[in-house]
């Protein structure tokens, strides 16, 4: 029997808007047991769906295995688990990265689109920094070290835009995923540092969710698992 990513990603979606539920309910064990449910499913919908010929989707199963660690982890109390759950993200990001470059095209350099993002992530994150600097203690520097990495992620995920075989998935899946990325750790350290607001945990989680769930399809269209709807469409995003 064919097995299909999309019962897989809509019970993803359902559990995700559960999960949210449970945080603004106030409903810890629900919203613990939830969160930790969430990437084991599209871990699954990966490893399943991925077709043979498609290549193997080695890093972006591990990009999703050190999501899962991050989470586990920052499903913990105390400093240290939040700054090992930041270095499971890290990892995550790294791998997310090498895979972005991967798929972009060697001969290609780097793309209008990707500095215009370079800028926006640099505003974006200096004002972040501005903002909570004197707030972050002994984690100024991890934070800003993170802020990095998570830019330069984003970064290369733009670039794969310069291959027309993947233009499709990056515009559609890869680039809104490192993009919602983006925004879920902005908020969450503004909560975390500034704010404690318990609605902007669920808005934290609902955009962390999105950006797996969006990273997730553009891999599945990368490794074969869905094909591309048109060659019409295919056509349009090449031009």
């Amino acid at each position: 029997m064919k097995v299909t990513p999309k019962p897989i990603l809509a019970f993803f979606i359902a559990v995700l808007i559960l999960h949210c539920v449970f945080i603004a309910a106030g409903i810890q064990q629900g919203a613990t047991l939830t969160k930790l449910l969430l990437l084991p499913l599209l871990m699954t919908a990966l490893f399943l769906c991925a077709k043979p010929q498609g290549g193997k989707p080695v890093l972006a199963m591990l990009a999703l295995f050190f999501s899962f660690a991050g989470d586990f982890l920052l499903a913990r109390d105390g400093d240290l688990f939040f700054l090992a759950g930041m270095l499971a993200f890290v990892f995550t990001h790294v791998c997310n990265g090498l895979l972005f470059i991967r798929l972009k095209q060697r001969i290609a350099g780097i793309l209008p689109a990707q500095w215009t993002l370079l800028l926006i992530l640099l505003i974006l994150s200096a004002c972040v920094y501005l903002v909570l600097q004197h707030r972050l203690g002994a984690f100024r520097m991890p934070v800003l070290i993170y802020m990095g990495i998570i830019s330069a992620m984003t970064f290369t995920a733009a670039g794969v835009k310069a291959n027309p075989l993947y233009r499709l998935a990056a515009n559609r899946f890869l680039v809104p995923g490192a993009v919602f990325f983006v925004v879920s750790d902005t908020l969450l350290a503004l909560n975390k540092f500034l704010l404690h607001e318990v609605w902007i945990n669920v808005a934290v989680m609902l955009t962390y969710g999105l950006a797996q769930y969006f990273l997730t399809r553009g891999y599945l269209l990368v490794f074969g698992a869905q094909r591309i709807e048109t060659t019409v469409a295919e056509a349009a995003e090449r031009e």
